[in-house]
């Protein structure tokens, strides 16, 4: 009896054992066996099943066989053929395409830099192929390029232009030449409508050695940079050691310095080719190239997300003050250019991207508001936004915080490739850049304030207006434009002083503090130098990416994922109708809600200067907008498109007809939904 009860008792044993083995493996396959094919994990395998491509990394040229871009006429900048307006200035394709003419190129060599230009890249002086030491062309080509370039300087001339596209046609009328001493000065340059030879003044600039021994430029080459730079009013700002802004006129000798000690600048678009490209042949490449190099650059500042991340989490109801404290106290020093990780109490979401996207929204929309006084709309044919001179009375005492918050939301934008919808002034835009601010930028801040001054230029007797050199500032006070202005009186003497000093006043006096601190806060984060290679329309081209939505676009650079499984023709084909609708829906859309729409799907209205091909999850991986087909749930919310904007995707019901799609479509963009979680 005692030996059976041993043996059940070894049999007990055994059974307890083997069941705490199973119970073991089952706690273990529980906790570490993947999870359930969630949103995040099936666009996380789908991302980690291709090789990761970045914005920086993608290619270029677009064009089929065959192709070839087109120069507007306006800004000379390069367009694809299938872009109907020029994406810098607006201009139409149809104005600067001439049909009849054969399109020669000509080889310009810069420095240890080829650049290919078509022929319009000669027409103005200011383009610094033109300018660079050699030009090969042979003379029959000379002839028949100055007669299409002059055909099309007559046409330019017949164009009724907009004021974007006067500020596009003279963003080369200033252009930076390095000299020996490895510095950098602003000289003007003309805008004749044929072939000139190159320009002799820059030549020289580019190889005088009394400033490499003495540090100054000779009196003769003074004076001639002086009448060059004279032809136009013009100043331009710089940022100071003590942190202050200084006004310089573009007739004085000053160098502008480029850091050459940047890290950032000691290789070139390509990572082991021309290491020796200067900074001037940068700035003379064309936008693609500029913009890849620079992308590049801005890649290597940023602290990688994988070693480091700066996390932010934030009540949605006060998002715009939790920001403000985020990137001006708790963004240290030492912890900048870190790339944002933002997330919402009570909103449980794993930010790869589209939670940092529409808290970028949020703050933008909230900073540019009329009602918080930040910034202040221009006056004018083109609306776009100025630094608000009261902004002390709005904003109170400690108002210089926010705009250096704004300097450093603009640097973090640009490091996180998010793309603005608001686009800041021209002259603003100069300022960032350093850029010479002439007379002619007064149109783009108050239009009937520069015809006023435009008038009293060009016209006798001013004395009869009774101005004398003061102005009103925005709270009404009087301010004196130079020692006792109130008392002095404008004459056509010294209207030209007059005019100088409203330039100075509009342009940097009125706004000097704010201007001062928003510059630092941009310059703590994105190097000026870096800032350099664009003129200030690319640099509004590339913060506020593409004017419209190209639906074509979209949909070629789109993917699809089907829920009916490969063998289900039937099941397939259905869903692919559905698809078909969905594109036919958006192209019937407005603009606006094509806007809406993609906000709904990426968390941005707006696309970068690459196209569709450029969206990106996280860190600047690119990852195509998707759209996932789902079976249908029950209505009417189990018909509503779902949006999953950290990857761009949309989940689309398997609808029955495109009147399903229209109208839940149509729903969604109109709901103002907020919010992220987990399914």
């Amino acid at each position: 009896m005692s030996g059976g009860n041993s043996t059940l008792l070894a049999l007990g044993l055994a059974f307890i054992g083997v069941m705490a083995l199973v119970l073991f493996l089952m706690i273990f396959c529980t906790y570490h066996s993947p999870p359930p094919p969630t949103t995040y994990t099936i666009d996380m395998v789908d991302t980690l099943g291709q090789d990761l491509l970045t914005r920086e990394n993608l290619e270029e040229t677009m064009l089929e066989e065959g192709q070839a871009e087109w120069q507007c006429i306006v800004c000379l900048h390069m367009n694809h053929p299938d872009v109907s307006a020029c994406h810098l200035c607006g201009a139409s394709q149809e104005a600067s395409t001439l049909r009849q003419m054969s399109t020669l190129s000509d080889t310009a060599i810069l420095g240890n830099t080829v650049l290919g230009a078509t022929f319009l890249s000669n027409m103005s002086s200011d383009n610094p192929t033109d300018l660079a030491a050699t030009t090969i062309l042979q003379a029959p080509e000379i002839s028949m390029n100055t007669r299409q370039r002059a055909l099309r300087y007559r046409r330019l001339n017949r164009m009724q232009l907009t004021q974007r596209q006067r500020g596009a046609q003279r963003r080369r009328l200033w252009q930076r030449v390095q000299l020996p001493n490895g510095s950098y000065i602003w000289v003007r340059t003309a805008l004749p409508p044929m072939l000139k030879k190159k320009d002799s003044l820059i030549s020289r600039l580019r190889n005088h050695t009394l400033i490499r021994r003495e540090n100054r430029l000779s009196a003769t080459i003074t004076e001639q940079l002086h009448r060059k730079n004279a032809a136009t009013l013009g100043f331009y700002s710089q940022l100071e050691e003590d942190g202050k802004v200084s006004w310089r006129s573009t007739t004085e000798t000053v160098s502008i310095s480029i850091d050459e000690k940047d890290p950032t600048l000691t290789t070139s678009v390509e990572d082991d080719q021309d290491n020796d490209m200067d900074m001037e042949g940068l700035m003379s490449l064309p936008f693609n190239e500029k913009k890849k190099w620079f992308l590049k650059k801005v890649k290597s500042l940023a602290v990688p997300f994988t070693q480091s991340l700066f996390r932010v989490v934030m009540k949605r109801d006060q998002v715009f003050e939790a920001s403000v404290v985020a990137l001006t106290e708790l963004l240290t020093p030492d912890r900048l250019r870190e790339h944002l990780n933002i997330s919402f109490e009570g909103e449980p979401a794993l930010d790869a991207g589209g939670v940092l996207r529409e808290w970028f929204g949020l703050v933008t929309k909230a900073l540019f508001s009329a009602e918080l006084g930040v910034f202040c709309t221009t006056q004018g044919e083109s609306t776009s936004y100025w630094i608000n001179p009261a902004s002390e009375a709005a904003l109170g005492s400690d108002y210089l915080t926010f705009y250096r918050f704004v300097g450093r939301l603009f640097g973090q934008a640009i490091l996180e490739n998010l793309v603005f919808e608001p686009h800041i002034s021209l002259p603003l835009l100069k300022h960032f850049l350093g850029v010479p601010i002439t007379f002619s930028d007064l149109e783009f801040l108050d239009e009937e304030l520069y015809k006023n001054c435009v008038w009293m230029r060009d016209n006798d007797n001013v004395d009869s207006l009774c101005v004398t050199f003061s102005v009103q500032s925005p709270t009404g006070e009087i301010v004196d434009l130079k020692p006792n202005g109130r008392d002095i009186d404008v004459t056509d003497e010294n209207k030209l002083e007059y005019l100088s000093l409203v330039l100075r006043y509009r342009m940097l006096d009125s706004v000097a503090p704010q201007l001062s601190a928003m510059l630092q806060g941009l310059y703590d984060i994105i190097p000026q130098s870096l800032l350099s290679v664009f003129d200030y329309q690319e640099l509004d081209f590339f913060l506020c990416g593409l004017p419209t939505i190209d639906v074509n676009d979209w949909e070629t650079q789109s993917r699809v994922r089907y829920f009916a499984q490969p063998e289900d023709v039937v099941g397939t084909n259905e869903e692919a109708q559905v698809v078909a609708w969905f594109w036919e829906v958006v192209r019937a859309f407005s603009d606006e809600e094509r806007a809406r729409l993609l906000q709904f799907a990426t968390g941005s209205s707006r696309v970068p200067v690459e196209g569709f091909r450029a969206l990106t999850s996280t860190s600047g991986i690119v990852h195509p907008f998707t759209l996932q087909l789902v079976p249908r749930g029950v209505p009417p919310l189990g018909l509503c498109a779902k949006a999953h904007t950290c990857f761009n995707r949309i989940d689309l019901p398997r609808y029955k007809d495109k009147d399903e799609v229209e109208t839940y479509l149509t729903l969604v963009i109109q709901m103002e939904i907020t919010g992220f979680g987990f399914e």
